[in-house]
């Protein structure tokens, strides 16, 4: 939660966030699997063999705790920060995953139009996209053939999420005549996020916002 409050602190209009499932069922807010990335190897248990309090409980240093979606859905009506959704694909059941994970949006009263939701896999994309039409989805993708129309229309997208390798001046401009939004990841040089966004995408996902902000807004166009 500090890193997310860090980025908008730093100018970004919102963050990129993963879920995946605790042992009871919770939605959580955590990229890997297991534990040892966040905790710097102290802690290798996997994610979906704890339960909630389990995770509520690691310390994952400065007081930080692996976040429950509930809470940083709290956290963004509070603070009207975008939030980017990604439904990691590697759970036990990803029908249980987009099960909860809709149901936390219904319950948390954060208005819709705060949420995008992103996933690479095509079946968790569609899933949400029958339960919560209303909320936008972004098709993730690191190959370009992915980004043809019939794999975007299977998977049901709004938007296409490229990784930044990917896009070329003449792919920028061919994904936006047919996608309202076009937004990429991860996008950490300076000049690498003067040329995108110059060329119109829509949405840089970086692990450094404040740098990034700066390279842009001092930018010649």
């Amino acid at each position: 939660m500090l890193a997310f409050q860090c980025a908008l602190d730093q100018g970004a209009q919102g963050v990129e966030l993963d879920v995946r499932l605790a042992r009871d069922g919770t939605v959580i807010v955590l990229h890997d699997r297991d534990l040892g990335r966040v905790t710097h190897q102290q802690d290798t248990r996997q994610a979906e063999d704890l339960s909630a309090t389990d995770l509520r409980s690691t310390n994952l240093g400065d007081g930080q705790t692996v976040p429950t979606l509930d809470q940083v859905l709290g956290w963004a009506q509070d603070t009207r920060a975008l939030l980017n959704i990604e439904l990691k694909s590697d759970v036990s059941s990803r029908r249980v995953l987009v099960d909860a994970t809709v149901a936390a949006v219904n319950q948390s009263g954060c208005p819709k139009e705060q949420l995008l939701f992103s996933s690479f896999h095509l079946g968790l994309l569609r899933g949400v996209a029958r339960a919560l039409p209303q909320v936008p989805r972004g098709w993730l993708f690191e190959r370009a053939w992915q980004g043809l129309p019939w794999v975007t229309q299977a998977a049901r997208a709004a938007a296409l999420h490229p990784g930044h390798s990917l896009l070329s001046h003449e792919r920028i401009q061919r994904w936006l005549k047919r996608t309202p939004l076009l937004n990429t990841w991860t996008v950490n040089e300076p000049n690498v996020a003067q040329f995108l966004s110059k060329a119109g995408v829509n949405a840089l996902i970086s692990d450094t916002p404040g740098a990034i902000l700066k390279a842009i807004s001092s930018a010649s166009f």
